[in-house]
């Protein structure tokens, strides 16, 4: 009715058609196990048979593609018994709809493009791919369908071609393959792997398909290919130039002499030109910054621009050759036998240099921790002089070597750098043990810097009658003795410095060792706070201080009575106390000294000298420091 209405009617029946073809399908793909009825060679099957029989699985399918299954399965003897030869797809079901595009993919894969899951379907089927070490390599050797339109090549001289109508058969619109049956577009494939393989030639109506093609900006489409004409050799190989190239590379012959494994073979060479470049950019990366041993260059700037100069020309010509993409390119390599010998003979060059500097960076670790031991070490030690005579020899032992480096060379080069560095940990440990304080230098350092006495010595330094320079040089002196009693000589096995305290004998050097640093602080202590002790107690007997003491509250005459008899410090010495006996102290005067003029002024008059002379001096000096003061209230300190 739709056909014979127009306007609004027209589309009112389409509508209609359109809903009873929907409501149809669904009804029958929710019916069709229970209502679909199959014959095939007088045999009734109803789905749930098929399904049983044939293990078939439409879940999920389109209704079409489930007939398409049922079809199939029932017509798969018979199809095998009349195409015994035709391929065999897993994981792919190709239809007329479908073929195009999975050729398409197959043949994109063969030219350069990446490998699809449709491709790799389509190639596995035609038996032209198989694994290899976790990748999928183009292989022409197993397909029986490539196999026999080579064995139609090898019929055929120089010159000819085996024209369309000798491989294919049929009316234009069902052309086959004749031995195989299979479809002109899967025969396409095989031609194409063949062509990809260096093979044969496909002639088209407007050009060529051929293997200098192969690559990303192949020309032909799909729809360019079904109209071939026929097929050819392509031109010779250059076999011996080949030849020398795989060699050359380190490819067995096994491989590139097989044409099943020639794609192998060929993978094997792209690896090794790959191997090859990554070396040449390291060692021109490594000539632009100069070789260096012990930091000083082994290779001057006109053998180094020489050398770059070749290792350069060796680089392009092996990225010329990464542009030979497949086998079948293998027949357009344009350069002469003698001049990829010479070529070769670089080849030989780079992996000394490579094997060379290897080595090299296997020393260093060595160099940059003895280099850096040089820096710490102190001078004039006996393993800085060694540690030069070591570096002499060894720079002397790289220019006799040539850049041929020998196992037993490079040995003794790294046999010579561990000594030393064994060298220096002992030394650097014993030095550090004597900088350092150990377990017990450090046990005692605590006990001295806890000493209750610190606190009553730091209280009397306010009554002013004592010099706190004294007990500061005493605490500065402690607190410049450092402990690390840890070190061990694992802990040097990767930087030349202690990782606990950072010590470096050439800045932190120190006449006597920490150990009896900390002996002779704790003497200076006791006997600077016995001084202090006891000059106190002497001069609160003065009679001038004892008239003060009488003037004091009773309970702060006490507590400096009780200092006076007992000849020891209160625990602790409170602020009221030190105020007590600063009060019981007025009047003293405290004159202060230098050791060092003291010294001037009796020596620089002349010595030796009489006793007079000396007795002269000396009260010469004081007098003027004492002048108009009472003898009996002044207290005369030197500062040492």
């Amino acid at each position: 009715m739709a056909a014979i209405s127009s306007g609004g009617s027209r589309e009112q029946y389409d509508r209609k058609a359109d809903d009873a073809l929907r409501e149809s399908m669904r009804w029958l793909k929710e019916n069709l196990t229970r209502v679909l009825e199959t014959t095939y060679q007088a045999k009734k099957f109803t789905v749930p048979q098929l399904i049983s029989k044939y293990q078939i699985k439409i879940q999920d399918l389109p209704l079409k593609d489930q007939f398409f299954q049922y079809s199939s399965a029932i017509l798969k003897s018979h199809f095998e018994k009349v195409y015994p030869l035709y391929p065999a797809f897993s994981n792919i079901d190709l239809t007329s709809e479908n073929v195009d595009s999975a050729v398409e993919s197959a043949i994109r894969a063969l030219v350069g493009f990446s490998m699809t899951k449709t491709a790799i379907s389509v190639l596995e089927g035609l038996k032209m791919v198989e694994p290899q070490n976790g990748d999928v390599v183009f292989t022409i050797g197993k397909s029986p369908y490539a196999t026999n339109v080579l064995d139609k090549m090898d019929n055929i001289s120089e010159g000819k071609v085996i024209n369309r109508n000798e491989l294919l058969v049929g009316s234009a619109d069902v052309e086959k393959e004749i031995k195989s049956g299979m479809e002109t577009e899967l025969f396409l494939v095989v031609l194409m792997g063949l062509v990809r393989q260096g093979e044969i030639v496909i002639h088209l109506p407007f050009g060529k398909a051929d293997p200098s093609q192969i690559g990303d900006a192949f020309p032909w489409h799909l729809d360019d290919l079904r109209k071939f004409i026929s097929i050819s050799k392509p031109k010779a190989i250059p076999q011996q130039v080949v030849d020398a190239l795989f060699e050359g590379f380190d490819v067995s012959k096994e491989l590139y002499r097989e044409t099943s494994n020639l794609e192998i073979a060929f993978h094997q060479l792209q690896g090794t030109l790959e191997t090859d470049i990554n070396s040449s950019l390291r060692l021109l990366e490594a000539l632009r910054e100069g070789w260096r041993f012990w930091n000083e260059l082994i290779l001057n700037d006109e053998s180094s621009q020489k050398l770059r100069k070749q290792i350069s020309e060796y680089k392009e010509f092996l990225s010329s050759l990464q542009t030979i993409k497949n086998p079948g390119m293998l027949r357009n390599i344009s350069i002469g036998l003698g001049d990829l010998k010479q070529k070769l003979k670089t080849r030989e060059l780079l992996y000394q240099f490579d094997h060379f500097v290897s080595l090299l960076s296997e020393l260093n670790p060595f160099i940059q921790y003895l280099t850096e031991a040089e820096i710490s070490c102190k001078p004039g030690s006996q393993w800085l002089a060694d540690i030069r005579d070591l570096k002499s020899r060894q720079l002397s032992e790289i220019q006799k070597a040539n850049f041929e480096m020998t196992n037993d060379t490079f040995l003794k080069l790294r046999a010579g750098l561990q000594n030393a560095k064994e060298n220096y940990i002992d030394e650097y440990i014993q030095s550090h043990r004597d900088i350092r304080l150990d377990k017990n230098g450090d046990e005692l350092k605590k006990d001295l810097t806890s000493d209750k006495r610190w606190a009553q010595m730091r209280a009397l330094a306010h009554i002013g009658f004592f010099s706190p320079n004294e007990l500061t040089k005493v605490e500065e002196k402690i607190n410049g003795l450092v402990a690390c009693p840890n070190l061990q000589a694992v802990d040097l096995t990767s930087r030349p410095i202690c990782p606990h305290c950072g010590y470096t004998p050439r800045t932190d050097a120190q006449k006597s060792s920490a150990n009896a640093g900390i002996s002779e602080c704790v003497d200076a202590f006791n006997s600077l706070y016995m001084q202090w002790k006891l000059a106190l107690v002497a001069n609160l007997q003065n009679e001038n201080a004892q008239q003060n003491i009488s003037l004091l509250t009773e309970k702060d005459k006490t507590a400096i009575q009780d200092l006076i008899a007992s000849q020891e410090l209160p625990d602790p010495v409170t602020e009221r106390f030190v105020n007590a006996v600063r009060d019981a102290l007025q009047g003293l005067e405290r004159v202060d000294i230098e050791a060092s003029d003291l010294l001037l002024a009796l020596s620089k008059p002349g010595l030796p000298c009489t006793l007079e002379d000396f007795h002269t001096r000396f009260n010469n000096f004081t007098g003027k420091r004492v002048e108009d003061k009472d003898p009996k209230k002044i207290r005369i300190h030197l500062d040492w």
